[in-house]
Protein backbone atom coordinates (compact mmCIF):
# COMPACT_ATOMS: atom_id res chain seq x y z
CA UNK A 1 0.00 0.00 0.00
CA UNK A 2 1.27 2.86 -0.94
CA UNK A 3 2.12 5.41 2.30
CA UNK A 4 -0.23 8.50 3.07
CA UNK A 5 1.57 11.90 2.56
CA UNK A 6 1.17 14.77 4.94
CA UNK A 7 1.35 18.10 3.08
CA UNK A 8 1.64 21.86 3.47
CA UNK A 9 3.93 21.26 6.74
CA UNK A 10 5.76 24.05 8.19
CA UNK A 11 9.11 24.13 10.16
CA UNK A 12 7.80 23.64 13.94
CA UNK A 13 10.01 26.31 16.23
CA UNK A 14 8.34 27.55 19.86
CA UNK A 15 4.93 27.44 21.26
CA UNK A 16 3.21 30.01 23.99
CA UNK A 17 0.65 29.11 25.63
CA UNK A 18 -2.36 30.93 27.88
CA UNK A 19 -3.21 30.34 31.35
CA UNK A 20 -7.15 29.42 32.05
CA UNK A 21 -7.95 28.43 35.30
CA UNK A 22 -6.64 25.04 36.50
CA UNK A 23 -5.34 24.33 32.79
CA UNK A 24 -1.69 25.42 32.71
CA UNK A 25 -0.75 25.15 28.98
CA UNK A 26 -3.09 24.03 25.96
CA UNK A 27 -1.29 23.49 22.72
CA UNK A 28 -3.54 23.03 19.55
CA UNK A 29 -0.81 23.66 17.08
CA UNK A 30 -3.23 26.06 15.15
CA UNK A 31 -1.23 29.25 15.07
CA UNK A 32 2.07 29.04 14.67
CA UNK A 33 2.76 33.08 14.92
CA UNK A 34 1.22 32.70 18.62
CA UNK A 35 3.65 29.79 19.58
CA UNK A 36 6.69 30.12 21.67
CA UNK A 37 8.73 28.51 24.53
CA UNK A 38 8.80 25.04 23.03
CA UNK A 39 11.93 23.23 22.37
CA UNK A 40 12.93 20.84 19.61
CA UNK A 41 15.70 18.12 19.60
CA UNK A 42 17.22 15.81 16.86
CA UNK A 43 19.47 13.17 18.00
CA UNK A 44 19.75 11.32 15.35
CA UNK A 45 21.71 13.40 13.17
CA UNK A 46 19.70 14.22 9.99
CA UNK A 47 17.79 17.19 9.34
CA UNK A 48 14.05 15.88 10.11
CA UNK A 49 12.54 17.00 13.08
CA UNK A 50 9.15 17.29 14.60
CA UNK A 51 7.03 19.73 12.10
CA UNK A 52 3.49 21.43 12.45
CA UNK A 53 0.68 21.88 10.38
CA UNK A 54 -2.06 24.41 11.16
CA UNK A 55 -4.87 23.22 8.71
CA UNK A 56 -4.05 19.83 8.56
CA UNK A 57 -7.27 17.49 7.52
CA UNK A 58 -6.58 14.40 9.25
CA UNK A 59 -9.46 12.33 10.17
CA UNK A 60 -9.82 12.17 14.27
CA UNK A 61 -7.25 15.13 15.07
CA UNK A 62 -8.36 19.36 15.09
CA UNK A 63 -7.20 21.46 12.63
CA UNK A 64 -3.75 21.48 13.65
CA UNK A 65 -0.81 19.15 14.31
CA UNK A 66 2.34 17.88 15.33
CA UNK A 67 4.21 15.43 13.41
CA UNK A 68 7.68 13.62 13.31
CA UNK A 69 8.22 11.03 9.93
CA UNK A 70 10.40 7.80 10.62
CA UNK A 71 9.81 7.82 6.31
CA UNK A 72 9.30 10.63 3.36
CA UNK A 73 8.48 10.20 0.00
CA UNK A 74 11.47 12.36 -0.64
CA UNK A 75 14.19 10.65 2.10
CA UNK A 76 12.75 7.25 2.13
CA UNK A 77 13.38 5.15 5.58
CA UNK A 78 14.55 7.14 8.34
CA UNK A 79 15.31 6.20 11.94
CA UNK A 80 14.50 9.10 13.90
CA UNK A 81 15.39 10.48 17.62
CA UNK A 82 13.43 13.55 17.64
CA UNK A 83 12.34 14.99 20.60
CA UNK A 84 9.72 17.96 21.42
CA UNK A 85 9.86 19.69 24.35
CA UNK A 86 7.31 21.92 26.03
CA UNK A 87 7.35 24.77 27.96
CA UNK A 88 8.70 25.19 31.69
CA UNK A 89 5.34 24.92 33.82
CA UNK A 90 5.56 24.38 37.83
CA UNK A 91 3.13 21.79 38.94
CA UNK A 92 1.43 23.03 42.42
CA UNK A 93 1.14 21.26 45.62
CA UNK A 94 -1.89 19.14 44.59
CA UNK A 95 -0.45 18.18 41.28
CA UNK A 96 -1.67 17.65 38.01
CA UNK A 97 -1.74 15.36 34.81
CA UNK A 98 -0.74 15.48 31.11
CA UNK A 99 -3.59 14.80 27.83
CA UNK A 100 -2.54 14.63 24.90
CA UNK A 101 -3.77 13.11 21.59
CA UNK A 102 -1.08 10.71 19.65
CA UNK A 103 -1.42 8.03 16.40
CA UNK A 104 -0.30 7.21 13.62
CA UNK A 105 -1.27 8.46 9.91
CA UNK A 106 -1.08 5.31 7.71
CA UNK A 107 -4.23 2.69 8.04
CA UNK A 108 -0.74 -0.09 7.20
CA UNK A 109 2.58 1.80 8.54
CA UNK A 110 0.88 2.95 11.76
CA UNK A 111 3.88 1.35 14.30
CA UNK A 112 5.11 4.28 15.44
CA UNK A 113 7.55 4.43 18.53
CA UNK A 114 7.60 6.81 21.33
CA UNK A 115 7.98 7.43 24.61
CA UNK A 116 6.80 10.43 26.78
CA UNK A 117 9.64 11.77 29.50
CA UNK A 118 9.55 14.74 32.64
CA UNK A 119 12.63 17.05 33.19
CA UNK A 120 13.78 18.80 35.63
CA UNK A 121 13.83 22.68 34.14
CA UNK A 122 16.48 23.47 35.69
CA UNK A 123 18.67 20.60 34.18
CA UNK A 124 17.35 20.90 30.44
CA UNK A 125 18.05 24.62 30.44
CA UNK A 126 21.76 23.85 31.84
CA UNK A 127 22.59 21.46 28.48
CA UNK A 128 20.53 24.53 26.43
CA UNK A 129 22.81 26.79 27.30
CA UNK A 130 25.79 24.26 26.94
CA UNK A 131 24.64 23.57 23.25
CA UNK A 132 24.32 26.93 22.26
CA UNK A 133 27.95 28.61 23.98
CA UNK A 134 30.55 28.99 22.03
CA UNK A 135 32.67 26.43 22.16
CA UNK A 136 29.70 23.80 22.85
CA UNK A 137 30.20 23.13 26.69
CA UNK A 138 27.59 20.08 26.35
CA UNK A 139 26.93 17.44 23.86
CA UNK A 140 23.32 15.75 22.53
CA UNK A 141 24.32 13.38 24.72
CA UNK A 142 24.14 15.11 27.87
CA UNK A 143 20.55 15.64 26.68
CA UNK A 144 19.66 12.29 26.20
CA UNK A 145 21.02 11.37 29.20
CA UNK A 146 18.32 13.46 31.05
CA UNK A 147 15.49 11.17 29.51
CA UNK A 148 15.47 8.21 32.25
CA UNK A 149 12.61 6.39 33.19
CA UNK A 150 9.66 7.36 30.49
CA UNK A 151 5.99 7.52 31.96
CA UNK A 152 5.10 6.62 29.41
CA UNK A 153 6.71 4.04 26.13
CA UNK A 154 5.07 1.96 23.23
CA UNK A 155 4.49 1.53 19.92
CA UNK A 156 1.52 2.62 18.26
CA UNK A 157 -0.80 -0.73 17.99
CA UNK A 158 -3.51 0.23 15.76
CA UNK A 159 -4.10 2.75 13.26
CA UNK A 160 -5.87 6.32 14.34
CA UNK A 161 -5.59 8.73 16.89
CA UNK A 162 -5.71 7.60 20.74
CA UNK A 163 -5.98 10.02 23.71
CA UNK A 164 -3.51 9.41 27.19
CA UNK A 165 -3.63 11.06 30.02
CA UNK A 166 -0.61 10.73 32.03
CA UNK A 167 -0.21 11.45 35.99
CA UNK A 168 2.29 14.20 37.04
CA UNK A 169 1.85 13.92 40.54
CA UNK A 170 5.45 12.67 41.62
CA UNK A 171 6.09 16.12 39.89
CA UNK A 172 4.16 18.10 42.29
CA UNK A 173 6.01 21.54 43.67
CA UNK A 174 8.59 21.18 40.70
CA UNK A 175 9.47 23.32 37.45
CA UNK A 176 9.70 20.39 34.98
CA UNK A 177 9.12 20.32 31.09
CA UNK A 178 7.30 17.34 28.93
CA UNK A 179 9.46 15.88 26.44
CA UNK A 180 7.91 13.51 23.25
CA UNK A 181 10.51 11.88 21.88
CA UNK A 182 10.00 9.79 18.56
CA UNK A 183 12.35 6.74 18.38
CA UNK A 184 13.24 3.46 18.17
CA UNK A 185 11.28 3.17 14.46
CA UNK A 186 12.13 3.22 10.42
CA UNK A 187 10.09 3.32 7.64
CA UNK A 188 6.87 3.94 8.90
CA UNK A 189 5.19 7.02 8.31
CA UNK A 190 4.84 9.86 10.84
CA UNK A 191 3.55 10.59 14.55
CA UNK A 192 1.08 12.71 14.61
CA UNK A 193 0.96 15.08 17.87
CA UNK A 194 -2.40 17.55 18.96
CA UNK A 195 -4.19 18.51 21.99
CA UNK A 196 -1.55 19.17 24.58
CA UNK A 197 -2.74 20.09 28.05
CA UNK A 198 -1.56 20.13 31.52
CA UNK A 199 -3.88 20.87 34.08
CA UNK A 200 -3.15 20.67 37.72
CA UNK A 201 -5.28 18.66 40.42
CA UNK A 202 -6.17 14.67 40.63
CA UNK A 203 -6.80 12.66 36.98
CA UNK A 204 -10.45 11.51 37.10
CA UNK A 205 -11.17 8.13 37.07
CA UNK A 206 -13.09 8.92 33.94
CA UNK A 207 -10.41 9.85 32.05
CA UNK A 208 -7.61 6.99 33.40
CA UNK A 209 -10.33 4.48 32.10
CA UNK A 210 -10.37 7.01 28.68
CA UNK A 211 -7.04 6.73 28.28
CA UNK A 212 -6.44 2.70 28.05
CA UNK A 213 -8.74 2.50 24.63
CA UNK A 214 -8.52 3.56 21.31
CA UNK A 215 -10.97 3.11 18.51
CA UNK A 216 -9.92 3.28 14.96
CA UNK A 217 -10.81 4.00 11.88
CA UNK A 218 -12.64 6.94 12.58
CA UNK A 219 -14.78 7.82 11.06
CA UNK A 220 -14.86 4.35 9.98
CA UNK A 221 -17.33 2.55 7.39
CA UNK A 222 -17.71 -0.97 8.22
CA UNK A 223 -15.00 -2.44 10.85
CA UNK A 224 -14.30 -0.04 13.95
CA UNK A 225 -11.60 -1.96 16.34
CA UNK A 226 -11.19 -0.78 20.21
CA UNK A 227 -7.57 -1.84 21.34
CA UNK A 228 -6.46 -1.79 24.87
CA UNK A 229 -3.19 -0.66 26.21
CA UNK A 230 -3.43 -0.87 29.86
CA UNK A 231 -4.33 -4.55 30.43
CA UNK A 232 -8.27 -3.98 30.53
CA UNK A 233 -10.66 -6.19 29.08
CA UNK A 234 -13.67 -5.25 27.45
CA UNK A 235 -16.87 -7.18 27.98
CA UNK A 236 -19.41 -5.18 26.25
CA UNK A 237 -19.70 -2.23 23.11
CA UNK A 238 -23.08 -0.57 22.83
CA UNK A 239 -23.71 2.03 20.20
CA UNK A 240 -26.44 4.79 20.51
CA UNK A 241 -27.39 7.39 17.89
CA UNK A 242 -27.55 10.98 18.82
CA UNK A 243 -30.89 10.67 20.62
CA UNK A 244 -29.96 7.83 22.50
CA UNK A 245 -31.38 5.21 21.09
CA UNK A 246 -29.62 1.95 21.30
CA UNK A 247 -28.64 0.77 17.66
CA UNK A 248 -26.19 -1.71 18.46
CA UNK A 249 -25.13 -4.06 21.08
CA UNK A 250 -22.26 -6.37 21.43
CA UNK A 251 -20.95 -9.29 24.04
CA UNK A 252 -17.30 -10.17 24.25
CA UNK A 253 -15.78 -12.82 26.61
CA UNK A 254 -13.25 -9.96 28.39
CA UNK A 255 -11.14 -9.65 25.39
CA UNK A 256 -8.05 -6.91 24.74
CA UNK A 257 -9.05 -5.98 21.35
CA UNK A 258 -12.70 -6.20 19.76
CA UNK A 259 -14.16 -5.31 16.53
CA UNK A 260 -17.78 -4.11 15.67
CA UNK A 261 -18.99 -4.44 12.59
CA UNK A 262 -21.01 -1.07 12.08
CA UNK A 263 -21.24 -1.75 7.94
CA UNK A 264 -25.55 -1.79 8.69
CA UNK A 265 -25.76 1.56 10.49
CA UNK A 266 -26.83 4.65 8.61
CA UNK A 267 -24.19 7.43 7.94
CA UNK A 268 -23.65 9.95 11.03
CA UNK A 269 -22.61 10.67 14.40
CA UNK A 270 -23.01 7.75 17.35
CA UNK A 271 -21.45 7.34 20.83
CA UNK A 272 -20.12 4.08 21.48
CA UNK A 273 -19.65 3.01 24.95
CA UNK A 274 -17.10 0.64 26.39
CA UNK A 275 -17.42 -1.72 28.88
CA UNK A 276 -14.17 -3.47 30.90
CA UNK A 277 -13.34 -4.82 33.77
CA UNK A 278 -11.92 -1.71 34.68
CA UNK A 279 -14.87 0.32 33.83
CA UNK A 280 -16.58 2.02 31.32
CA UNK A 281 -16.18 4.99 29.19
CA UNK A 282 -18.30 6.66 26.11
CA UNK A 283 -16.20 7.38 22.87
CA UNK A 284 -17.68 9.46 19.36
CA UNK A 285 -17.33 8.07 16.21
CA UNK A 286 -18.55 8.74 12.69
CA UNK A 287 -20.23 6.17 10.35
CA UNK A 288 -18.94 7.26 6.86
Amino acid sequence: MKKLLLTGAFALSTFLTANAQDVLFNVDFTDLEALSDWYLMNADGDNQTWNVVEDAEVDGYGAGIAFSASWTQAAGALTPDNSLITQAFELPANGGYASFKIGGIDPQFFQEHYAVYVVADDAFTEVIDGLSAEPATATVEDYLALLVDPLLEETIATAGPSVKNIDLADFSGQTVRIVFRHFDVTDMNLLLLDDVSVTTGTMSAGSVIASQFSVSPNPANNIVTVANANNALVTGVSVADVNGRVVKNVSFASVSEAQINVSDLSNGVYMMTISSDKGAVTKKIVKN
